[in-house]
């Protein structure tokens, strides 16, 4: 077993005229080769030296992204929210009118309507929405590396373990664990008709909106559903 440890030597192979250093992974050379006076990254790095993306230019990625879905989202969804917003008033106009004439008014004549609802359009404002997000990032990941708006900052997704497009398996691990999980849980909530467990849902989802980015201020720089898809955020600039 080699005792050189990990790092950036003198390329063994250079091109003439070309000093140039590889990275050696403690095993082997690896083909990650980069100029001999090129400034080194100081902060945290893949195994074979990559940059790693800084929390700040992830929380502006990611708010560049939301800006994105939300352009697709609001026009397709309009419509359909304001019919459940008057489905709504004309509800809560009832059960006020049975509290003025004097008639007992159950807790579920206000909550019954509110599930009804939204079941009632769950395919266009939970549905559509949850598609729209998957298409945007789950395709832009798969294909391209990196979602507009971390193209747009010089960012890219990758791997882990080895540099590399990242596999359908990954693409959804990673989608799957940031924005699907969370909607299936209040989605289930809701179908349960349960006001405590769709409040405890709720509170588990505000938990882990908080818990997956403040991830990534750790030393690897991984959020919740990075770890889940064994991914890293890579600067590329």
């Amino acid at each position: 077993m080699s005792e050189v440890p990990p790092g950036w030597y003198p390329d063994p192979g250079p091109e003439r005229g070309s000093p140039a250093v590889r990275w050696w992974d403690g095993r082997q050379w690896t083909g990650h080769v980069q100029p001999a006076f090129q400034v080194r990254p100081s902060g945290p790095t893949t195994a074979e030296g990559q940059p790693l993306a800084g929390w700040w230019w992830r929380a502006l990625g990611w708010l560049i992204d939301l800006l994105g879905v939300l352009l697709v989202t609001l026009p397709l969804t309009w419509l359909p929210q304001r019919e459940l917003d008057r489905e709504l008033m004309r509800s809560q106009l009832d059960a006020q009118r049975r509290l003025e004439a004097g008639e007992p008014v159950p807790f579920s004549a206000f909550w019954e309507p509110v599930t009804d609802a939204y079941l009632d359009h769950w395919l266009t404002l939970v549905a559509l929405p949850l598609a729209v997000v998957l298409v945007y990032h789950g395709g832009s990941l798969r294909w391209r590396g990196a979602t507009p708006g971390k193209a747009a900052l010089q960012m890219r997704v990758r791997p882990r373990d080895a540099d590399g497009r990242l596999s359908w398996g990954a693409v959804l691990a990673r989608v799957g664990v940031q924005f699907g999980l969370a909607q299936a849980l209040a989605f289930g909530a809701l179908l349960g008709g349960s006001l405590p467990l769709l409040a405890v849902s709720y509170l588990a989802l505000l938990v882990f909106a908080l818990a997956d980015p403040l991830w990534a201020l750790g030393s690897r720089r991984q959020t919740l559903h990075d770890l889940a898809a064994r991914t890293v955020v890579i600067r590329t600039r």
